[in-house]
C-alpha cells in the first residue's frame, strides 16, 4: 500500500533513498525525506486507490494515468526547488 511505497521512496539498503539524492543534487528542497516520501504516496497512491474504492472498480489507464500525473505535479509544487533571488 501507500506506506510501502513512502518506505521505498525514502529509503534504500544504503539509508539513502531517491528524495534524499534529489534534494541533495538540487531539483528538490526536503528537509525530511521521510515525510516527503509519505506526501507522494498520499499523492500518487491514495487518490487512485480512493477513486476505484480500493480495487473495487478499474479505472481506465489513461484516467490512472492523469490522477499520478496530477500527484506529481503537486508533489513538485510543495517540495520543488525555487529559485533563489536574483543577483
Amino acid at each position: 500500500g501507500g506506506r510501502r511505497v513512502a518506505e521505498c521512496i525514502a529509503r534504500d539498503p544504503g539509508r539513502q533513498g531517491a528524495l534524499r539524492r534529489l534534494s541533495e543534487r538540487g531539483p528538490l528542497e526536503i528537509d525530511d525525506a521521510d515525510e516527503a516520501a509519505t506526501h507522494f504516496s498520499a499523492l500518487v497512491t491514495n487518490v487512485v486507490g480512493l477513486r476505484s474504492l480500493f480495487g473495487a472498480i478499474d479505472l481506465p489507464a489513461d484516467e490512472v494515468d492523469a490522477l499520478v500525473e496530477s500527484g506529481v505535479r503537486a508533489f513538485l509544487r510543495l517540495y520543488g526547488r525555487r529559485p533563489g533571488p536574483a543577483a
